[in-house]
């Protein structure tokens, strides 16, 4: 007999938020564990608990939040149709490139040891008890991905590499991955420069004896000759998928699967690199219809995801799993590795019980049809779901045959 939506959601409670942790920072003033993405951003965007150079690390974006405030105004502009007495326990496992796995993972970020000793370790630890994906950022790693490996064997890896010209080192860093058995490779495409660092480099200059040595070597590649070619070779280079992170444009996702990309990444790079397009959010119907069979459904978002209502909100639009990355940071700053942990099942538990509600028993039955409409930045795109072909044709063709009379006349 199945076990019942309590004894489901009991059990995520007690292995993860009930554990108490000596200077665990995420404990509310009833002495009960946070229960919310809000709050854990609300810790880490107070400089009472994130010191400089972290805290201006973390909160800095591109051009005043323009483009972040748009992607929130995207989600909560998604609504969902509920349905009643629906019984059952949802499961939300899915198989992404042959691992079963909670469609909730943490997006590539850097400098993890600014918020925990133990970096981007703890943030595997947590990810593998929570059953997610951890995009290990390479480049800015504080922690080899051997020993991540080595510690936590059962965390579903992908390894995060920007597109640079030194094919040696990315060849032995593929071969090295490989072995290690990770699932996928996320690409950057997104970074022709190096905005955020250029930004906060005075920051970190002043208090750069807060920043950990990069075992993995120093930031000191460009990206900004990357091209398509490029992009070609990384498919060729290994065994594992490559997706394609970065991706806010239908021309672009076609041009990443004809050079051989089996994943689409759709991100704004948490509204830190380019701030005046549509959100992911809003592109990611299109993209999907565009390129989604093309790579089998393996079409992913972050930026700006708060909640397991918008985890539901982005997998009804298509896609198939949602990644956060801020928050993660916060969380592991409040709790290390049961922060981490903690944030991951809320997201879960917030999937399952939306699910629940919108009468949805497995990822798979979660699809366009739980949505009742769209507004703001979404009414767009139901407005251009509706124009098809035939539709846009037709007052052509209504003019020219009128047209044609008129002369006739």
């Amino acid at each position: 007999m199945p076990p019942s939506s309590r004894e489901v959601f009991e059990t995520e409670r007690q292995t993860s938020g009930d554990r108490t942790v000596e200077g665990r920072k995420d404990i509310d003033r009833r002495g009960i564990p946070f229960n919310s993405v809000a709050e854990y951003e609300e810790f880490g965007i107070s400089l009472e608990n994130v010191e400089e150079p972290t805290y201006s690390y973390w909160n800095w974006y591109a051009d005043d939040k323009e483009g972040i405030k748009r992607t929130r105004e995207a989600y909560n502009g998604v609504y969902l149709k509920q349905k009643c007495l629906i019984p059952g326990v949802p499961n939300i496992k899915t198989e992404i490139y042959g691992r079963k796995t909670n469609p909730v993972g943490v997006s590539p970020s850097a400098f993890h040891k600014l918020a925990t000793p133990e970096g981007e370790l703890a943030t595997a630890q947590g990810v593998a008890a929570a059953g997610g994906i951890y995009c290990y950022n390479y480049y800015y790693a504080g922690v080899k991905m051997e020993e991540i490996v080595s510690k936590v064997p059962d965390c579903t890896m992908w390894l995060h590499l920007y597109i640079h010209n030194d094919r040696k080192q990315l060849s032995d860093i593929l071969k090295r991955a490989e072995q290690l058995n990770f699932a996928a490779v996320v690409l950057t495409m997104d970074h022709p420069h190096d905005r955020v660092r250029d930004n906060t480099k005075p920051v970190f200059i002043k208090y750069d004896k807060n920043i950990p040595p990069m075992p993995n070597g120093e930031d000191d590649f460009d990206c900004s000759k990357a091209n398509w070619s490029d992009f070609a070779w990384f498919c060729q280079a290994t065994s594992l998928p490559i997706v394609a992170k970065g991706i806010t444009s239908v021309d672009d996702a076609k041009t990443a699967v004809k050079h051989g990309a089996r994943g689409i990444f759709v991100s704004g790079h948490g509204g830190r690199q380019f701030a005046y397009g549509q959100s992911p959010l809003e592109l990611l119907p299109e993209i999907m219809k565009a390129v989604g069979s093309k790579v089998s459904g393996n079409v992913f978002i972050d930026t700006n995801i708060r909640s397991g209502g918008d985890v539901l909100k982005a997998m009804a639009l298509g896609a198939k799993a949602a990644f956060v990355g801020r928050p993660t940071l916060y969380a592991l700053r409040a709790a290390g590795a049961i922060g981490v942990e903690n944030i991951l099942t809320i997201l879960s538990n917030e999937l399952r019980w939306n699910m629940q509600c919108c009468g949805c028993q497995t990822i798979a039955s979660v699809d366009r049809s739980i949505i009742s409409h769209l507004s703001g930045p979404m009414a767009e795109v139901e407005d251009s779901s509706k124009l098809s072909p035939l539709t846009l044709g037709l007052p052509l063709m209504t003019g020219f045959l009128l047209g044609l009379i008129l002369c006739r006349k």
